[in-house]
This record gives C-alpha cells, sequence and structure tokens, in this order.
C-alpha cells in the first residue's frame, strides 16, 4: 500500500480543484492550455494529479481564475468554490444531488408509509374475522344453552 504523503494530497487538491475551476468557467483542457499557454496534455496531468505546475504557471492559474494559490489547494471542496466565485455551475449540481436525494427519500417514505398502511388493512381484516368468528361461537354457545336449560 502507498503511503500518501502531503506533496501527493498538494497535487490530488490541485488537480481536482483545477478542473473545477475550468468546468466552471465552461472551458476545454485544449483552451485553458491556450489561455495558459501550456500544452493540453500538461492540463490534464495537472488535473489527474501526475504532476504539479511550475510556480509561474501556478501564478498564471491564479490570476486567471483570480484565486489564491491556498484556496486552489484546499480540500474543503464548498469553501474552495465559495472563494472562487465560480458557484452557479456547482452548488447548482451538488442542490440538484441534495434534492435528487431528499426526493428519493421522500419517495422511500411514501412507498413506507404504503406498505404499512397495506399491513395495517390485513391486521384490520385478520380481527374483523377473528371477530366474526367469535361472534359465532358466541351465537352457537347460546343456542347450545338454551337448548341444555329447555
Amino acid at each position: 500500500m502507498k503511503k500518501e504523503n502531503n506533496s501527493d494530497k498538494l497535487e490530488y487538491y490541485f488537480g481536482n480543484n483545477l478542473k473545477k475551476l475550468r468546468k466552471g468557467k465552461k472551458l476545454t483542457l485544449l483552451q485553458l492550455a491556450e489561455i495558459l499557454n501550456i500544452s493540453k496534455s500538461a492540463i490534464s496531468d495537472y488535473e489527474n494529479a501526475k504532476s504539479i505546475p511550475s510556480i509561474d504557471v501556478i501564478i498564471d492559474i491564479c490570476a486567471f481564475f483570480e484565486v489564491k494559490f491556498e484556496d486552489l489547494c484546499n480540500s474543503e471542496k464548498m469553501e474552495f468554490i465559495k472563494k472562487s466565485k465560480i458557484i452557479g455551475p456547482y452548488d447548482a449540481i451538488f442542490e440538484n444531488e441534495k434534492y435528487n436525494l431528499h426526493l428519493n427519500l421522500l419517495h422511500q417514505k411514501v412507498e413506507s408509509t404504503h406498505l404499512q398502511m397495506q399491513l395495517l388493512r390485513q391486521v384490520i381484516k385478520s380481527k374483523d374475522a377473528e371477530n366474526d368468528t367469535l361472534r359465532i361461537n358466541i351465537h352457537l354457545l347460546e343456542q347450545r344453552v338454551k337448548e341444555l336449560t329447555s
């Protein structure tokens, strides 16, 4: 098992956040590469945590996306997104996922309630049938008592 060091974490967070920023601005790898005057494969390597850019490229990335280097390497996704001012698409995706999970949970609760209602209806039918049987037995016993006392 490979031991993860701080450099690996830095590359990972930097790459993920760079990808989020790029996608937040709806840029392709090629478009961002052209803006930063580096290769498309270099951007891909950064985003996939295969390498970390030189300090000059980091400065250009931070300037273009208007973020601090510390924020770009921050592991806290929501904090990073808020600080990066690219909130729209990611909040929308996050909120949409939250909404879908909430909706699925509500559907499950409704389904559970329906199943509980069906079970209660079955229990009530069973108890009604039991009561009918008891009434019949009482009626038969009353007839028998009358026959014996007459």
